[in-house]
């Protein structure tokens, strides 16, 4: 049996494991690498945003369960860490379970946010860290902005 195959795009022989299968097919592989058939595949996303929107749409409607434990696992892995918020009157810095906590800087459920009446600008994540680490990194990070600079809920509320 034949160990390689040539890509009908890039025109390379290459090893079948570099092709993924396809039932329908002859031979049980796709004709393009899968390199190739990556790049072809970004490609009509690209140029059907709107039909990949409204699959994913329709997938969530129809895979409820599947897409809460999919969002649970994602929120999950990303674990405990420090973050920085920028709102329009200045920069927030806290720590905790990064998805629930941007979740809410992000929706204006945050304190900070209520209190300040503003949306979050943007969230970047500044570390990870373990649950019992948090606060001292948090610490660290809000030490290196220098505490004029920053929001905080306290100072806010007052």
């Amino acid at each position: 049996m034949n160990e390689s195959k040539r890509c009908t795009k890039c025109k390379e022989d290459k090893p079948l494991s570099e092709f993924y299968k396809n039932k329908k097919a002859g031979d049980g592989l796709y004709s393009y690498c899968k390199p190739c058939a990556i790049d072809k595949s970004s490609e009509w996303k690209k140029n059907n945003k709107e039909r990949c929107a409204a699959y994913i749409r329709e997938w969530k409607k129809n895979n409820k369960d599947k897409h809460k434990a999919s969002v649970k696992k994602y929120r999950q892995s990303l674990g405990f860490g420090v973050y920085k918020v920028e709102y329009p009157s200045g920069v927030y810095i806290g720590s905790g379970l990064l998805q629930a906590r941007i979740d809410n800087h992000i929706s204006g459920n945050a304190e900070i946010a209520k209190t300040l009446g503003e949306k979050a600008m943007s969230v970047t994540i500044l570390s990870w860290c373990s649950k019992e680490n948090c606060k001292m990194y948090e610490q660290l990070a809000m030490d290196s902005y220098g505490m004029d600079n920053l929001l905080n809920t306290r100072r806010a509320l007052k």
